[in-house]
């Protein structure tokens, strides 16, 4: 689903906001999340934009690739990372069932209405491998609201968002909210995820 406000604030502003995000570290999770995941897999980055994220992930060894609703960061992204990155929406995903072997989705899924986030959470669910290592981060708090720069946002509790996690199908590992990440996107509070896909792979079936 695409909320043209806030797609038009990227596509308009994604240097500047590419410039102003990409020296911002994640490592602090990113550590926590990667351990999880099996040397050398495949993760994808919902909503990459400036591709930071991917290529740490890079570094560190993994295969990364992007999506990205804007196309303009989507640009920046691949360029800056020498990663995949796809123009796509999370709630319909261009990818085969169980695609990666973990999924990354950091202050991405925020940008959905309440009543998208199913769509976007069951996409997860079904372009990754079981038992593939979810994390997301999103707003605390409660309502949908729009910054002054028109950008849509929707806030969570942290039970409410625990239960759209599990509800969507996976196995919740981490649940944390705080402030330690107030220097990303201004001073509210962040609920950060690490999750499981709850099912088995055919080679574990087997």
């Amino acid at each position: 689903m695409t909320d043209n406000n806030t797609l038009r604030f990227y596509e308009e502003n994604a240097v500047d906001y590419a410039r102003s995000t990409s020296g911002r570290s994640m490592d602090d999770v990113l550590v926590r999340f990667t351990k999880l995941v099996v040397s050398g897999g495949s993760v994808i980055d919902l909503g990459c934009g400036s591709g930071r994220d991917l290529s740490a992930m890079l570094g560190l060894g993994f295969r990364p690739v992007g999506l990205d609703l804007s196309r303009q960061l989507a640009v920046i992204a691949a360029k800056a990372s020498a990663c995949p990155v796809v123009v796509g929406d999370m709630t319909q995903a261009p990818f085969a069932d169980c695609s990666f072997d973990a999924a990354w989705a950091s202050a991405s899924l925020l940008h959905l209405r309440p009543n998208e986030l199913p769509l976007a959470l069951a996409e997860v669910a079904r372009i990754l491998k079981p038992p593939g290592v979810f994390f997301s981060s999103v707003k605390a708090g409660q309502g949908s609201h729009r910054d002054t720069d028109g950008r849509l946002f929707s806030y969570y509790e942290e039970d409410e968002w625990r239960d759209r996690i599990e509800s969507a199908g996976f196995a919740v590992l981490e649940l944390r909210t705080g402030r330690r990440d107030r220097t990303r996107l201004g001073n509210d509070g962040w609920i950060s995820c690490i999750a499981k896909r709850k099912g088995f792979s055919k080679e574990e079936r087997k």
